[in-house]
């Protein structure tokens, strides 16, 4: 057996086993539309490193661009990205992004998410929950550190 120990920033507190278990909630209760193919694939990822990947990523909607740059995040979260394998290449068809300082038992730790239909996002810094409906193209995953060998 292969193991990995992976340290972790200390204000994050929001472990991947809470993350797993919130997302298969979310999906079951319809929180958020994913095709039955799509592959869930959860990471950790600094907000910068995110964002960056978004303001070159050519394949993401505009709209969706334009709202993750601007939503307020911390500077490490969560996410989960549902992707379309096809024959060709993965794409992501809908994104979740949790927040990675978020306690443990806090019931709302979500920032973003989206699927092919809308985008709804949290702007911490009015205390308000925003939906759009837009709809959204599969578009290329984010990679960054998580390249393949």
């Amino acid at each position: 057996m292969d193991y990995i120990i992976v340290p972790l920033y200390e204000k994050m507190y929001l472990n991947a086993n809470v993350v797993i278990e919130r997302i298969k909630a979310f999906v079951d209760t319809g929180g958020i539309k994913i095709s039955k193919n799509a592959v869930c694939r959860p990471y950790l990822t600094s907000t910068r490193s995110l964002k960056k990947h978004a303001s070159g990523n050519k394949s993401m909607n505009t709209d969706l661009k334009n709202i993750l740059l601007r939503v307020p995040t911390p500077q490490f979260i969560w996410c989960v990205d549902f992707m379309l394998p096809t024959k060709d290449s993965l794409l992501t068809e809908s994104r979740v992004i949790i927040d990675a300082t978020a306690g443990t038992y806090e019931s709302e730790p979500w920032l973003l998410y989206h699927d092919h239909e809308h985008v709804v996002y949290f702007d911490s810094e009015v205390d308000k929950w925003y939906r759009h409906d837009i709809c959204i193209e599969p578009y290329e995953i984010y990679r960054n550190n998580l390249m393949e060998y």
